[in-house]
């Protein structure tokens, strides 16, 4: 049986008291449900078009950036550059749920990626996930 998660986003303080869209499954935060995972959500501080090719990559628009296909879900809190490694998942959809798997860090100049402990898998039922993240660019400005 897949257990079928709920995605929303609260604010946050990130390094230097940036203001950050941080993830919330289920209730818990990314780094809650996994505890090797490094980083902040790129939503809220870095430019526009990032967090649009992000937005797009998650809802299965766009191909990720990174070699290994997988689609960033934190990324660097300095910067957010990918060459200083992502916490990642692979994105799929079927039957009207999207399903992130493969969690692992990544980064954009190789294709090798590093595990993390964690659940296999975390779904969403494909409309509301669609419609959290489209939510986040409301505003089409950092939060």
């Amino acid at each position: 049986m897949i257990r079928i998660k709920q995605l929303s986003f609260v604010e946050k303080r990130g390094l230097g008291g940036i203001k950050v869209a941080d993830y919330i499954i289920g209730g818990r935060t990314l780094h809650e449900i996994f505890k090797g995972a490094n980083g902040v959500s790129p939503f809220g501080w870095v430019s526009i078009s990032s967090q649009i090719e992000m937005i797009d990559c998650l809802i299965l628009h766009r191909r990720s950036p990174l070699p290994s296909r997988l689609v960033p879900l934190l990324v660097c809190e300095e910067c957010g550059d990918l060459g200083c490694g992502a916490f990642c998942a692979r994105v799929t959809e079927n039957d009207g749920l999207v399903h992130w798997t493969d969690f692992a860090s990544a980064n954009d100049y190789e294709t090798k990626t590093y595990s993390v402990t964690g659940p296999s898998r975390i779904s969403f039922k494909a409309d509301e996930y669609r419609a959290t993240l489209l939510s986040v660019l409301e505003n089409r400005k950092p939060i």
